[in-house]
């Protein structure tokens, strides 16, 4: 049993909890609510764990620091108002549900966005119901708020082949885009680190001895794997007993918790040091059972809510009415996150998020923003930073570098721009040369260098190269002037039968075609039969 409690003031818990959302880079989401039902104690013994207990104290240590630098986006993109939102809650009675559609009301209301709250009530019908009716109100986008995408399959479906953009908080486990579900992104914390960082807590408080009890909402898939998460963190420190795990359902919560916790209290007594919930809701519900218990309200046991951070629960915490430590999310701050998501989900950040979803769902790391060299052995490439990181296969896709070295070594280097390009007019002509036509990547002409605009190059230049070829004959035909192309369609495929396709619309934004379009038009053939009627290659 831990007696005595270290020098631990609601100062310090409270830091922990503003500074450990920074170290863990929250993103966004709250937590959940639910069932009571024991699980089996462990059987460690008391014998503490100083290695484990030492990485916990310089973990923890890093989570409560206060200076860490702002390392994320500072632009966005251009809002646009007009626009109609629907947030979908597992439950109002949930605060991180509630903060987060609070932040997205505040956000909305800035840009002159209309929100809807619909409360799905908690339960499996409710939200099916309100997802039901979100979907039928064909909004710009919806917000799914702390439950499983799973448990909406139907509606989910429709609202994807409405194209209607869905933004999960808390609704898988990991922060981005997701592929299955098919969400444009989902707003969380990394659910690890919450998880890890609520455990190392309770070993660095305890010194690597303490009783723990475990409060989840195990119908919420997203809690049930926070909890097992904790579990198994805990598990690290042989002086740490699992005492209990319990399942209180986040709706029954209000009810539940005070009978518990007397129970609990009834049946562990001096062995239970530490509690951790998946939602700091738990503590507001299990304070008069401790009071009438007559527990302290500054511990044992000591209390941690791995997630959320709501205002009432720094109030315990600095109060110290048994809540110690809390690891919280910004629940306003990613509300306006989700309202910026949305408007990345009608722009172009959409593609690069669509082919990330798929690339992450086949197994491929990502790394990005990461500038990569070739390292010492064959297949490694090594980072800005000197780290080595090995590839199986690479795909060096850093822009185009003109192949016109040769132009220069034969004394041609006046044809050339600064970049390497071969400079020519509004005909396609090298400057200076009325015989030489440059096409394609080599030029210095100001569009993307993609295939349609590479073709239409080449229509151009074939027509005013027999132009010139004829100029002197009856037959004399007038240079034809190039005009850039400014909304060429980006396609992507993603194999054989996936992929995406970018089309430029007037206004500055673009549609984002699914794999069926971009299955006829590239994917399946990569534009072969194409390309060889281009050719005049007519064999079998």
């Amino acid at each position: 049993m831990h007696h005595t409690r270290k020098a631990a003031p609601a100062v310090r818990a409270a830091r922990l909890a503003s500074c450990a959302l920074l170290a863990t880079v929250a993103v966004l989401t709250g937590c959940e609510r639910g069932s009571s039902g024991d699980a089996d104690e462990s059987t460690t013994g008391p014998s503490g764990c100083p290695a484990v207990h030492t990485r916990a104290r310089e973990a923890v240590a890093r989570a409560e620091r206060t200076d860490i630098p702002w390392g994320g986006p500072t632009s966005g993109p251009r809002a646009v108002s007009g626009k109609t939102l629907v947030f979908v809650a597992q439950t109002m009675t949930n605060p991180g549900v509630a903060g987060a559609a609070d932040g997205v009301r505040d956000a909305a209301r800035a840009i002159g966005w209309n929100v809807r709250v619909i409360d799905g009530g908690g339960t499996p019908a409710g939200i099916q119901a309100a997802m039901s009716e979100a979907v039928a109100l064909r909004p710009s986008g919806i917000v799914i708020g702390g439950f499983d995408p799973d448990s909406t399959a139907q509606q989910t479906a429709r609202a994807n082949a409405q194209r209607i953009p869905l933004i999960g908080w808390h609704a898988v486990p990991d922060p981005g885009p997701s592929r299955r579900p098919d969400l444009f992104t989902n707003v969380t914390t990394r659910v690890q680190d919450v998880a890890r960082i609520s455990a190392q807590w309770i070993i660095s408080d305890s010194d690597g001895r303490a009783g723990v009890v475990l409060i989840t909402d195990a119908s919420i898939p997203f809690a049930r794997n926070k909890s097992d998460l904790i579990r198994e963190a805990l598990a690290d420190c042989e002086g740490v007993r699992l005492l209990s795990v319990q399942n209180i359902p986040i709706p029954d919560a209000s009810t539940r918790t005070p009978r518990e916790i007397s129970s609990l209290l009834s049946r562990f007594q001096d062995r239970w040091t530490h509690s951790v919930a998946i939602n700091d809701l738990y503590f507001a519900d299990a304070a008069p059972a401790f009071r009438a218990a007559g527990e302290k309200g500054s511990g044992p046991p000591f209390n941690i809510g791995a997630g959320d951070g709501d205002p009432s629960a720094f109030q315990r915490v600095n109060s110290e009415q048994y809540q110690a430590a809390t690891v919280p999310e910004p629940l306003s701050l990613q509300g306006w996150q989700i309202v910026d998501e949305l408007l990345d989900s009608a722009g172009n950040a959409r593609p690069g998020r669509k082919a990330l979803a798929w690339l992450q769902s086949h197994d491929v790391e990502v790394l990005l923003d990461s500038f990569m060299s070739p390292g010492t052995e064959f297949g490694t490439y090594r980072d800005a930073r000197g780290t080595i990181v090995e590839a199986d296969l690479s795909f060096w896709a850093t822009g185009t570098t003109p192949n016109t070295l040769w132009l220069r070594l034969a004394g041609h280097g006046d044809w050339l721009n600064a970049a390497g390009r071969v400079k020519v007019d509004r005909t396609l002509r090298v400057e200076g040369r009325l015989d030489v036509f440059a096409v394609g990547d080599v030029n210095d002409v100001s569009e993307l260098k993609v295939t349609p605009a590479a073709l239409a190059q080449a229509d151009t230049a074939a027509h005013n190269i027999r132009s010139y070829l004829q100029s002197s004959g009856k037959h004399r035909r007038e240079p034809r002037l190039y005009r850039p192309t400014r909304r060429n369609p980006l396609i992507v495929p993603f194999g054989s039968a996936d992929g995406l396709t970018v089309l430029p619309v007037p206004g500055g934004e673009s549609a984002v075609l699914g794999s069926r379009t971009t299955t006829l038009a590239k994917a399946k053939s990569l534009m072969t039969p194409y390309m060889r009627r281009q050719l005049g290659y007519t064999a079998a």
